[in-house]
């Protein structure tokens, strides 16, 4: 599953939501109604209420770990700047 934090602005007010796509082991989206998704991210904001979720999330089903959701590209493309991920 992955968490995506959501900001809008409505009425002049800025409010932060939470996106939740569910995936199978291999990444792949997992079809399912609206409230499947709701529950998913009720259940685990209840498990997890101190996870940041201010940030993109992967949670693993298998390990019960979130883990940043990073975008990542090859090194070899040279799209990072960090030195550390040039060859």
């Amino acid at each position: 599953m992955r968490t995506v934090p959501v900001w809008t602005v409505q009425d002049g007010t800025e409010r932060r939501s939470t996106r939740v796509m569910l995936a199978d082991a291999q990444g792949r989206p997992v079809a399912a109604d609206r409230e499947a998704h709701r529950a998913t991210l009720g259940l685990l904001a209840r498990m997890f209420p101190g996870v940041d979720r201010s940030r993109p999330l992967t949670y693993d089903a298998r390990t019960g770990r979130f883990t940043a959701d990073e975008p990542t590209a090859p090194a070899v493309l040279g799209l990072d700047t960090a030195e550390e991920s040039r060859p």
